[in-house]
């Protein structure tokens, strides 16, 4: 009688997109850094260079542009809104 082993695997891959809307600041500035060239001449605070990692990143509670404190309301957290389990 000979042992029979079980090759039989499964394997899968999970995503999930969640989403996090920051509003910009009642003065104009973006409410994220940015490397573009015209938040550069218009909101200089809130300008990275491109290599930096803040790049895209929220800006936090105080505004870099203006000083003033960030409403909590210019942030809203929208939730997952897409979750897909690929099984192979």
């Amino acid at each position: 009688m000979t042992d029979t082993v079980s090759t039989d695997t499964q394997s899968f891959r999970e995503q999930a997109l969640a989403v996090t809307i920051h509003r910009a600041c009642p003065c104009g500035a973006p409410g994220v850094y940015h490397s573009d060239e015209w938040i550069m001449h218009q909101y200089a605070g809130c300008w990275v260079a491109c290599d930096d990692p803040r790049v895209g990143q929220p800006v936090g509670d105080v505004c870099p542009h203006c000083n003033k404190s960030r409403a909590p309301s210019l942030i809203e957290h929208v939730g997952e809104i897409w979750r897909k389990i690929f099984r192979k």
